[in-house]
């Protein structure tokens, strides 16, 4: 083994990009949901609907999609 460095440097490099890749999180509309109520508590309540609605259209499946449906009714 003449460069024992190269492959540390290597591995450690690969290890750095691979973590990197597997921090992102999948998105589930609290974003949405949170910003809606805060427009509904200021009576901004037109944005407020209009939140809730894309929530319920790009994540239906998201926790916040049921409350987001009653809060709307």
């Amino acid at each position: 083994m003449k460069h024992p460095w190269t492959i540390v440097v290597a591995g450690t490099l690969m290890l750095v990009l691979v973590s990197a890749c597997a921090t992102r999180q999948q998105p589930n509309g609290e974003n949405y949901y949170v910003q809606a109520t805060k427009e509904y508590n200021s009576h901004f309540y037109q944005p407020a609907i209009a939140d809730y609605q894309k929530l319920i259209d790009e994540y239906p499946f998201s926790p916040y999609a049921e409350e987001a449906e009653l809060n709307i009714g």
